[in-house]
């Protein structure tokens, strides 16, 4: 079986190690205990201009975490955030606007073999006794549940975890904090917001210089240009796992009906289909000829689509 980390090069070793450190100064921080979830800030792209919207989990006490939404689908979901129409009762639905990275913060316990094997694979030394203090990072793309990333996604989740801790310091450095210029103060309302804080580049710096990045609230574009579509585009791993899956030359009838809620399995995320399959021509007769009824009780199989 392929397990995500196995090839890691060099070059992907080190974007995880700076990706903990980046984790180690959020988990200090501890952004939570001033923002709340929907206290979202955004990061102007350098290259495209585009927005990510960075989210911090942890307020309630359940989940700890940094979220980083990315365009095309970040606009939608965060439209519908604000406005309070997200689809919650159809996970279906809810993962189609979902394309984020996640750096979440757990006990040892809730850690997969990979996730401890990355440790491990990096030489990253691992944190002391405590709560929520183990690193995890997921990825997610429209129609799929969290896996394991690539290491060409982590940029974006370092930058945003960076600049978490310099946006939370902005906010406890607020002479008046009942009436924040950052984050929404009382009672909540679902309303999409005309501006929201924008960290930008300086112009011919670094973009990995934290301290060169500036931020205000910006007028923000819902419905930007250029947006492209999210095609999912299947990475070197993903096409391996399809290279594994044995061939056959038989001509086959298939029948299917894709379950509306992806599972977990030890090969990564499945969404599962009930399928009914057979060879076209069994015994000299055509299947398609035969009622469903006479072979479904010994031809229908179970299988899991990997997204």
């Amino acid at each position: 079986m392929l397990h995500p980390y196995e090839e890691l090069r060099k070059q992907d070793q080190l974007q995880f190690k700076r990706l903990f450190s980046a984790g180690e100064a959020v988990r200090t921080a501890e952004p939570w205990k001033d923002l709340w979830d929907q206290d979202v800030f955004c990061v102007k792209d350098p290259e495209t201009g585009l927005l990510d919207f960075v989210s911090v989990l942890g307020r309630a006490g359940e989940v700890f975490a940094i979220h980083v939404h990315t365009a095309p689908e970040c606009y939608e979901y965060w439209r519908q955030t604000k406005e309070g129409t997200l689809p919650m009762d159809s996970m279906d639905e809810f993962l189609r606007l979902v394309r984020m990275i996640e750096l979440e913060f757990v006990d040892k316990s809730e850690m997969e073999g990979d996730d401890l094997d990355l440790y491990s694979k990096i030489g990253y030394k691992a944190p002391s006794r405590g709560r929520q203090k183990w690193m995890r990072v997921r990825r997610y793309h429209p129609r799929s549940m969290p896996y394991f990333p690539t290491a060409d996604l982590l940029p974006r989740l370092i930058r945003g975890a960076q600049l978490a801790v310099r946006f939370v310091a902005a906010v406890r450095g607020e002479a008046n904090r009942a009436q924040s210029k950052w984050i929404e103060k009382g009672e909540r309302k679902a309303d999409l917001p005309k501006m929201l804080p924008v960290f930008t580049l300086n112009t011919k710096c670094n973009e990995n210089d934290w301290a060169a990045w500036t931020f205000e609230n910006e007028i923000v574009d819902w419905s930007p240009k250029g947006l492209a579509d999210g095609i999912y585009q299947p990475t070197e791993f993903d096409l391996k796992r399809v290279a594994q899956i044995p061939q056959t030359s038989k001509e086959w009838e298939c029948g299917a009906i894709f379950l509306e809620t992806p599972v977990p399995s030890k090969a990564g995320p499945v969404k599962p289909v009930l399928a009914i399959v057979a060879p076209t021509i069994m015994q000299g007769i055509h299947l398609s000829r035969i009622s469903l009824r006479i072979w479904t009780s010994h031809l229908v199989a179970v299988y899991g689509r990997h997204l």
